[in-house]
């Protein structure tokens, strides 16, 4: 249903139907191995035709993928039928999208949640996601932390395959125990 397509990016708040946005960041394989990446979904409706884009930003090395909703978006309870598939899409690349009704929010929330957007799509900008990834940015982790027992765990490891890249997640997940 999504086809990857490089394209705009930009918006237009008053054709916005609905805009959601990843909770955080999460650590997502890419091409260039693993990375932080956070994620944007928009609904456009301009009263003839709609438009649903993903957009997946790497945080670490800036990059940004764009996805589009395939078929011929009609209506505007077609481009809500989207939405909602562009939700289902984002969960399988392994990312949690806030549901915010966009249309039901005052316009100064609509207004900062526009400006998330843009400091997504712009690599020239680190976006802020809120506290969660504040916290993941603030100070990098220590090689020794206590766990929820009162021990401490002395160091991670990252697990490579042979001929470069990393390992998939269960080996990553795997390698903390």
């Amino acid at each position: 249903m999504f086809k990857e397509l490089d394209g705009p990016t930009a918006l237009r708040a008053d054709l916005v139907l609905a805009l959601s946005f990843s909770h955080g960041s999460a650590e997502l394989e890419t091409d260039d191995g693993i990375e932080r990446c956070c994620a944007g979904l928009v609904a456009v409706w301009n009263g003839k035709k709609g438009f649903v884009a993903v957009i997946v930003r790497q945080l670490d090395q800036p990059r940004l993928r764009r996805w589009v909703y395939e078929a011929s978006l009609k209506d505007a309870g077609s481009v809500l039928t989207a939405f909602e598939a562009g939700l289902a899409f984002t969960t399988s690349l392994g990312l949690e999208m806030d549901e915010i009704p966009y249309t039901e929010i005052g316009g100064d929330e609509r207004s900062s949640r526009i400006d998330l957007w843009n400091d997504m799509r712009k690599l020239s900008r680190q976006p802020n996601l809120g506290s969660r990834h504040d916290a993941e940015t603030a100070a990098p982790e220590s090689a020794i932390t206590a766990d929820d027992h009162g021990g401490a765990v002395l160091g991670r490891l990252t697990l490579v395959r042979k001929g470069g890249g990393y390992a998939g997640p269960l080996a990553r997940l795997l390698s903390y125990f």
